[in-house]
């Protein structure tokens, strides 16, 4: 399933994937900070998630990383970090916290890590202040 990118160049663009418990916030930065490109996905974060993302990412430059907005990390993880196995796994253990918005987040961490298998993941905590302010 992951996305045939080779073709293009990743020249720092920063793809950021704001999971709610009912929505889905895309966007695509340049590595200066300008907003390439976003989207409020059609469907709930699930499932679906992969096929959204898929979509989006066939329309964009390619990202160099992946930021994920991720409302509650437990008391293991406090801070930034890069997602691995472990670190899902953690992840997962402690989304009764926030179960309206945990579960949600990891189907996209799930989508984002398999569409873009060689792309860093990055987990940025926090309910208030995600690193992307969404335009209302």
């Amino acid at each position: 399933m992951s996305a045939d990118r080779s073709h293009e160049s990743r020249d720092g663009h920063a793809l950021v994937l704001d999971a709610g418990s009912s929505s889905l916030h895309i966007a695509l930065f340049a590595a200066d900070g300008e907003r390439v490109a976003d989207r409020d996905a059609s469907e709930p974060p699930g499932p679906a998630a992969a096929a959204e993302l898929r979509n989006f990412l066939s329309e964009v430059p390619a990202p160099a990383a992946v930021g994920h907005r991720i409302v509650h990390s437990g008391p293991r993880l406090t801070g930034h970090t890069l997602i691995d196995a472990r670190v899902r796994a953690l992840l997962a253990d402690v989304a009764d916290l926030a179960p309206l918005h945990v579960p949600p987040a990891l189907h996209v961490v799930d989508a984002a890590r398999e569409l873009l298998p060689d792309v860093p993941d990055i987990a940025c905590f926090g309910s208030g202040s995600a690193f992307v302010q969404w335009p209302r």
